[in-house]
């Protein structure tokens, strides 16, 4: 029977003394493949990423992204191993996070930055893809209200911050002050030599109702841009009051 290329160069292998050799060779590179390949239970993965805020006290959004955002992005598009702009457009100001390539040093990325926009107003601020939560505790209960949960949420952190290798906790939600601070009950009242009449009086005075001309609701501008191709969206809302 007549064998083709594949058939005769199976023969020559089936019939030859170093295709064991080369099955012994093989394996012994694998091998040495498997344990010499690093391997990490959480890999480090190094993708910097630089946060611009810049600060325009008293204009509008419009005005932020013609004057201030624009400019700036253009200039750090010129540096080296940019990928990615994320722009965040609001009145008063805005912020730029740029990205960089994966695998690009995190301290040089932040000296381009800085070396880029020099003479530029600018707060410059690093941080990392691996700065994620890793554990988020609630506190709630009967009985308390906002304030009092704050302030026992403000002494648990603290404990939590004493701990090894605990970068950083934050603290959301809760009221931050709590009420007008003044005594609630009759004794206390009593004590300070005040009455409840008086008390409400006091208040009430201070009590002032503004109707401003124009008010501005949280108004943002959204710019997403890379470097081979642009997208953009833009959303912004504004209220006015009554005459």
């Amino acid at each position: 029977m007549k064998t083709g290329f594949s058939g005769r160069v199976a023969q020559a292998f089936l019939n030859s003394k170093l295709t064991p050799l080369l099955i012994l060779a093989s394996l012994v590179a694998g091998l040495g493949g498997v344990l010499t390949t690093p391997r990490e239970e959480e890999p480090q993965i190094s993708v910097p990423m630089v946060d611009v805020f810049l600060a325009a006290p008293g204009s509008e959004p419009k005005e932020v992204e013609r004057r201030l955002v624009e400019p700036v992005e253009r200039r750090l598009w010129e540096i080296a191993g940019v990928e990615h702009l994320y722009s965040t457009i609001s009145p008063d100001g805005g912020m730029i996070i740029v990205r960089f390539a994966v695998g690009d040093d995190p301290e040089e990325s932040v000296v381009k930055v800085q070396a880029k926009l020099s003479g530029t107003p600018a707060l410059i601020k690093l941080h990392t893809i691996d700065e994620v939560p890793v554990l988020a505790l609630t506190l709630h209960g009967a009985g308390y209200d906002d304030f009092t949960l704050r302030q026992l949420a403000a002494e648990l952190r603290a404990e939590l911050m004493r701990l090894p290798d605990v970068a950083q906790v934050e603290l959301i939600g809760g009221s931050a002050a709590g009420g007008a601070g003044g005594a609630r009950s009759r004794a206390r009242l009593a004590a300070n030599g005040l009455s409840a009449a008086a008390l409400a009086n006091t208040l009430g005075g201070a009590n002032l109702l503004l109707l401003p001309e124009r008010c501005s609701r949280p108004t943002a501008r959204f710019r997403f841009g890379q470097a081979a191709s642009s997208a953009r969206r833009r959303t912004s809302a504004t209220c006015w009051s009554g005459s």
